[in-house]
């Protein structure tokens, strides 16, 4: 196996991104005759699978979602395995696949122009859990956010971000900017009024955001254990000049 630094096209320059280490390998993606592809390293940084993948997501339970050029306009998209067998094939089924976690297969399925919904789907490729499985609450509906993490789900509605368990209960009800996937028995999310718009208007990176306000921890039952508020130490930028 070739590493990280000796691969044919690769200089300094070629690296454009790693992703954290899942299941002993890291996903990593360089620049090859203009092109941008994907690889997976091992913790020696010894490429375990070459990089050749114009869309890779990281392994995660021994399988990882990849697409590969199928025309210069379409992509063919599965679930492989470590050998890079075809696993679950989504695109002949009309999905395109993110992460395996759980037991649990979470895919896009476009609905319409630009519009897509997320499921679940069980390993033989059957779908075990839309949004029609998640209790509504209000009149108001709620899509799943994210992959299953801890038998908790991200959902969302109208812009507002909370939790529900993979049973459909929503414990969190949709009230915050952002929310992240559990881990550890603890759910991050972001309480700021509306990320986008402050970016936009103060012209500062959306991702400075969230190292200016308030981050709160949420445990399975949605009780607050922790509260990090930076409120009060803006930064200069926007000291000199604004209030939020």
């Amino acid at each position: 196996h070739r590493d990280l630094h000796s691969f044919p096209t690769r200089r300094s320059s070629d690296l454009e991104r790693a992703k954290s280490f899942t299941d002993g390998l890291g996903c990593v993606r360089i620049k090859s005759n203009d092109e941008l592809i994907n690889g997976y390293i091992n913790k020696k940084g010894k490429y375990v699978i070459q990089p050749k993948y114009p869309v890779a997501y990281q392994f995660y339970e021994g399988l990882a979602y990849v697409a590969v050029k199928k025309t210069d306009k379409r992509y063919y998209g599965y679930f492989m395995n470590i050998k890079e067998d075809v696993v679950i094939p989504l695109d002949d089924m009309g999905y395109e696949g993110t992460e395996f976690r759980e037991g649990w297969l979470c895919v896009l399925k476009k609905v319409g122009p630009g519009l897509y919904i997320r499921l679940f789907l069980d390993k033989t490729g059957q779908p075990i859990f839309t949004n029609n499985d998640i209790k509504y609450y209000e009149g108001k509906s709620i899509g799943i956010s994210s992959a299953l993490s801890e038998g908790i789900i991200v959902v969302g509605s109208e812009g507002k971000s909370g939790y529900a368990l993979k049973t459909g209960e929503v414990i969190v009800l949709p009230q915050y900017s952002k929310a992240f996937m559990f881990s550890d028995g603890l759910g991050l999310v972001v309480n700021i009024t509306d990320l986008n718009k402050i970016a936009r208007e103060y012209d500062i990176p959306l991702w400075e955001l969230f190292s200016k306000d308030t981050f709160i921890y949420l445990d399975k039952s949605g009780e607050k254990i922790l509260e990090i508020s930076d409120l009060d130490r803006k930064s200069t930028r926007l000291n000199s000049s604004h209030r939020i």
